[in-house]
């Protein structure tokens, strides 16, 4: 069994793994199986913490013992996010719910470009920008035909981010390039050609890369359709910058 110190701090710890082959897992910090947090692909992410594993007859135990973050310093650090709380909210793209399901989580570039995010280049130019791993979640319309995903892209570093998201909807010509304001570093908006009822809206901020792609009915898009995924990208902007 794993157990750690149920202070306020560790409640909000994310307990993460590559190795479950694109699925994000639940977090959670009582585990029935240990084994579950041994190997390399394991993360134990409680900030502010200190923390060991100590085999206690076949078992891990974590045993943690809470320090706030900075206060040796007499500073309070911002909390880092997970790749899930980087992704749109209900209510940040109006008209459209999150689907109440786990988002996907993939490391592989290739997957990524023609599973994910097709906007995204080659899973060769994804390796050299330094891609690590991405997450897609789905949001539900209002009407038939209606959708959205909320994508976020992990890079290495943050030149990396911003070269992906510079070069990938440009790379296109399907593609008719309209400009978005208020978000600091840039960011990119099209059209989709020719069925023009579908919006994209990417941007970098820091090592991230965040992608939102709509798709209206065509009797309802338009400039309205067209303002609510640049607000729903601001929105977004606003909650994960310096974050």
């Amino acid at each position: 069994m794993v157990r750690a110190t149920p202070c306020g701090l560790c409640r909000s710890a994310a307990l993460t793994s590559e190795a479950t082959r694109g699925r994000w897992p639940t977090p959670r910090l009582l585990l029935p199986d240990a084994s579950w947090l041994i190997g390399r692909y394991a993360v134990l992410d409680i900030r502010g913490c200190r923390g060991s594993l100590q085999p206690i007859r076949g078992v891990a135990l974590i045993a943690a013992v809470c320090i706030p973050a900075g206060f040796a310093a007499g500073v309070t650090a911002a909390t880092p996010l997970t790749l899930q709380a980087r992704a749109l909210r209900t209510g940040e793209l109006p008209g459209f719910t999150v689907l109440p399901m786990h988002p996907i989580v993939v490391s592989s570039a290739e997957e990524w470009r023609w599973g994910f995010w097709p906007f995204s280049r080659t899973g060769d130019e994804l390796r050299r920008a330094g891609f690590v791993r991405g997450l897609s979640e789905r949001l539900r319309g209002g009407a038939s035909g209606v959708g959205a995903e909320s994508v976020v892209a992990e890079f290495r570093t943050t030149s990396g981010a911003r070269e992906e998201t510079a070069n990938e909807i440009a790379s296109d010509p399907a593609y008719i390039a309209f400009p978005v304001g208020n978000i600091r570093g840039g960011a990119h908006g099209a059209i989709m050609a020719p069925t023009g009822n579908s919006y994209v809206v990417t941007f970098s901020d820091g090592r991230f890369e965040y992608g939102i792609f709509a798709v209206f009915r065509s009797s309802a898009a338009g400039a309205l359709a067209k303002a609510r995924v640049i607000a729903a990208a601001r929105a977004l902007y606003r909650r994960v910058h310096g974050r």
